[in-house]
């Protein structure tokens, strides 16, 4: 799927799940470059985009306005007969519809489709699923209804992320609510982030004591470790998160737990001249 208003848009970015990357080629000449600005401020100007909409295919359309928050010509298309399942078009990196609405948090949009029929456990050409993509956004509303359309929390991705994972790594506190309670323990526990970083360790990381409580509502483990060996607590302790090693001690965190290195958190803590959280270690216990 591809317009000719996107042109310059479709060269510069590259689309991934969780992120966005600027590439610019540097090898381009400057009349080059000059060229593409020029037609893309002509496009604008003579409303380019609303003229390829309107000579594509009707499948394309759906694509290109779920993708764009075009409510309205969604729900005539879909009026219209437009299959909500709709395949990618060979530039659109196996996206559907329903995924290009969930990662731009397009809402109602994405409860047309859903509503229509559109399927909830298809898979994009990296992989993602339409969940994946609706946790990165944040959106919750949109998160419950492909849950309650059956999409599966508990699928995992090639590289074992499953969707849970991209709601933490951006920090969306609610969608980590929904998601933790239908996501299989097992997969909580086990799921690891680049460096072997468990997923209550990348909650502490951020700072976020509302994320990591909600991890802790679905008992996690307070113990699984990332390749150096350290705990959350430990991270909690470094990082001066005074609030968050209290919850994790409350929960019943080991205070006394060593690292692979055999530094204790209490020690951790000391070095990093993280004094709160020092006097709140010793309080329950802890030991160099």
């Amino acid at each position: 799927m591809r317009s000719r208003s996107n042109d310059l848009g479709l060269l510069l970015n590259q689309i991934r799940v969780g992120e966005v990357t600027m590439k610019i080629p540097i090898t381009i000449s400057a009349c080059l470059i000059g060229l593409l600005v020029c037609l893309t401020l002509l496009s604008n100007s003579i409303g380019t985009k609303a003229y390829s909409q309107t000579n594509l295919h009707p499948d394309y359309q759906l694509l290109v306005s779920s993708l764009e928050g075009d409510t309205a010509n969604v729900r005539a298309l879909l009026r219209s007969g437009v299959d909500p399942n709709t395949p990618p078009g060979p530039e659109d990196k196996g996206m559907t519809a329903l995924m290009f609405a969930a990662w731009q948090g397009h809402e109602e949009i994405a409860l047309m489709l859903l509503e229509a029929g559109a399927d909830t456990n298809t898979a994009a050409t990296n992989g993602s699923s339409p969940l994946m993509y609706a946790a990165t956004s944040g959106n919750g509303r949109i998160v419950r209804a492909l849950i309650a359309r059956g999409a599966n929390p508990n699928y995992i991705r090639e590289d074992g992320k499953i969707a849970i994972m991209f709601s933490i790594l951006n920090g969306h506190v609610d969608v980590v609510r929904d998601l933790a309670p239908v996501t299989q323990l097992s997969l909580l526990n086990d799921s690891r982030y680049r460096h072997g970083a468990p997923l209550l360790v990348a909650a502490v990381k951020t700072g976020n004591s509302e994320l990591v409580e909600a991890l802790l509502r679905a008992d996690i483990s307070l113990e699984a470790r990332e390749s150096t060996g350290q705990t959350a607590l430990m991270y909690a302790a470094r990082g001066g998160h005074t609030r968050i090693v209290t919850k994790l001690l409350r929960k019943g965190a080991n205070v006394n737990a060593r690292d692979s290195q055999g530094i204790t958190t209490l020690t951790k803590a000391i070095v990093g001249n993280r004094v709160a959280v020092v006097q709140v270690l010793r309080e329950y216990g802890a030991r160099r």
